[in-house]
């Protein structure tokens, strides 16, 4: 885990949903993905966990844990 950007590490903070994709994603090897398609409409394109949110919405089955 890095923190955030300013350089805190708020471990007592509530964790938000996009705080777990990021981990999760990171824990499974799931890459941040960039599709054209936007799967959820309150995710913005700009927004810092867009990617990591669409690798974890991917229809693409795969067997991560297989992988490794």
């Amino acid at each position: 885990m890095k923190g955030y950007e300013s350089g805190k590490f708020l471990p007592d903070s509530p964790l938000t949903r996009a705080e777990a994709v990021v981990m999760l994603n990171k824990l499974l090897g799931r890459e941040p993905s960039a599709v054209a398609a936007a799967k959820w409409n309150d995710v913005a394109e700009g927004y810092w966990a867009y990617g990591a949110i669409q690798a974890a919405s991917s229809d693409e089955e795969e067997d991560v844990l297989a992988a490794r």
